[in-house]
Parts: structure tokens; sequence; C-alpha cells
């Protein structure tokens, strides 16, 4: 690729992170341990997930886009019937998967910082 054309990316791609980071600080905002939490709501969540695994893959963040990927599979994973315990270990995953995602980004922005 040219130089031009990867200033672009990283200049897109700073964009791109920012919008992940805020994304995963409404994502974690519906991360919740009450089993009767309306289908919508967790649907929306998954379907934030889903765009930030495709949109991070996009980029080439593979080890962003897995994560991401896991969130929605562990959302997806509460689209049935559950009791509490099953809802309190997902709600505990998704958190330390949002951390891990989050925690990702940041210091990748960091460590780019001017």
């Amino acid at each position: 690729m040219s130089a031009a054309l990867d200033r672009l990316l990283e200049e897109r791609w700073a964009l791109v992170r920012d919008e992940a980071c805020a994304k995963l600080v409404w994502l974690r905002s519906t991360i919740t341990f009450d089993v009767d939490v309306a289908l919508g709501e967790r649907s929306e969540a998954r379907a934030v997930a889903h765009q930030l695994r495709g949109r991070l893959g996009m980029y080439g963040r593979r080890d962003a886009s897995a994560l991401a990927g896991a969130v929605e599979d562990l959302l997806a994973s509460l689209s049935g019937p559950h009791d509490a315990s099953t809802t309190a270990a997902v709600a505990h995953a998704l958190l330390s998967l949002v951390d891990q995602l989050e925690l990702m980004l940041t210091t990748e922005a960091a460590a780019v910082a001017p």
C-alpha cells in the first residue's frame, strides 16, 4: 500500500477505535444480572457486539474482533430460557470480556498518541 493510503487508514482507524470504545461503554451499561431483562435489550446489545466484531475485523484487529465475537456469542446464549445462576455467570463473563476489549483498545490508543 502507498504511504498516503496507510496514513488514511490509520486516521480512520483512530475514529473507529473511539467509536468502538463508546459502544463498549454502552454495552457495559446493558449488562445486568437480572434474569427478566427484556429480550429486545439483549438483542440490541448483541447487534452492537456484532457490529464491533465486524468493524474491528475489517481493520485487521483480529484479537479485538474475536473478543467482540465472544461478547456476541455470550449474549446469544441468553436468548433462550435460563435461570438466575446462568444469568449471573454470563454477566460476569461479559463484564470481563468488555473490560479486556476496552483495555486492548485504550492501551493501543495510548501507545499511538502523539
